[in-house]
């Protein structure tokens, strides 16, 4: 259906910049309004085949495996990187954070809009709202493993674990 959307699209346009141009003097009103009319069912088209695209019980199923998956790695990631700090460097911390969490962040962010659809809002509210808080504490440790502050990297780490496991124990109990 998005398709059929977005050729009504390019055909309205197309037929409302005929329109325009037919005449010397004067615009074709009527095909102009056909025009734009077609393009205004198309986008609506567009936009009712996309949303059927991303609640299809196929693909939903999929990003939810996806989420809880990539969310798991994350966890599992950040609890090793915790556990391991004081072993750690704390200059080498934050290649470390690249090399273990970057494909499981993007992994969640691509599938999270799943959870929306399967769960409710409230239940994506609440679950991003960790994840958000413990990404935000990954990022800071990040910066402070750059800038050489071992106890705000010590600190951030653990505050990135609580908020993940926090996100983990959420996902699990809506799914």
């Amino acid at each position: 259906m998005h398709v059929i959307g977005y050729v009504l699209i390019g055909v309205g346009f197309l037929v409302g910049a005929l329109a325009s141009v037919w005449q010397v003097e004067g615009i074709l009103v009527n095909l102009y309004a056909v025009g734009g009319a077609m393009g205004m069912v198309g986008v609506i088209m567009a936009r009712l085949g996309t949303r059927r695209l991303h609640r299809s019980e196929a693909r939903m199923s999929a990003n939810l495996d996806i989420v809880k998956s990539s969310l798991n790695a994350l966890i599992q990631a950040v609890d090793d990187l915790d556990e391991q700090k004081t072993d750690l460097s704390v200059y080498e911390i934050h290649h470390l954070i690249d090399d273990r969490t970057v494909e499981a962040i993007e992994s969640f962010v691509e599938a999270r809009e799943s959870i929306a659809h399967a769960h409710g809002l409230q239940a994506y509210a609440d679950l991003m709202s960790h994840f958000a808080s413990g990404e935000r504490a990954l990022n800071r440790a990040w910066s402070a493993s750059t800038d050489g502050y071992i106890d705000e990297v010590h600190e951030s780490l653990s505050r990135a674990r609580q908020e993940l496991q926090a996100a983990g124990q959420l996902l699990s109990a809506v799914a």
